[in-house]
């Protein structure tokens, strides 16, 4: 992967950072001892580096180049609960087996759980991509939210006992 290294105005780095650039400190080697003409004197530390793929190319030689960057899409869920109450018998209809058996129940459940995330990158493969994002590889964090029971099942059969709807409902 190649670098580009830059002397930018605090302005114009904002203005790459605005249109999806990372860009990072040059190191001291890439910075030149020698002034460039009609540098601030603060010049070695306004030297920037940003990584380089074949995306980068058409976003700076593309017809896009002086207008606002497009800010991306990801996709959110919505999500409505609805509870209610459904009798279950104590002994699984399927196996015979006792439900108030410790460990007799097999439950479903989603709980809520928060994880580090970015913006894909022109280098990522789109597969990587979990509704426009790009999840990252470490662990998450366990909220306090849990919707209870959306599936009860017999630990000993598999046999549903209760289960509630679970629906997926295409954007418009």
């Amino acid at each position: 992967m190649a670098y580009v290294v830059g002397l930018l105005t605090e302005e114009e780095e904002q203005t790459l950072k605005d249109r999806g650039w990372e860009l990072e400190p040059a190191p001291a080697e890439l910075v030149p001892n020698d002034p460039p003409t009609f540098a601030p004197d603060d010049y070695k530390s306004r030297f920037r580096m940003v990584w380089v793929d074949t995306g980068m190319f058409d976003v700076m030689s593309g017809p896009d180049w002086r207008r606002e960057a497009a800010m991306p899409t990801v996709t959110v869920t919505d999500v409505v609960v609805t509870t209610r109450k459904v009798k279950l018998p104590a002994i699984c209809p399927g196996c015979g087996g006792r439900l108030r058996a410790e460990g007799a129940l097999r439950v479903w459940g989603f709980v809520d759980e928060s994880r580090k995330a970015r913006l894909p990158r022109a280098s990522d493969d789109a597969m990587d991509a979990v509704a426009g994002i790009i999840l990252g590889d470490a662990g998450y964090e366990s909220g306090e939210t849990f919707i209870d029971n959306v599936s009860v099942v017999c630990s000993r059969c598999n046999r549903a006992l209760a289960e509630g709807a679970f629906t997926v409902k295409p954007a418009k």
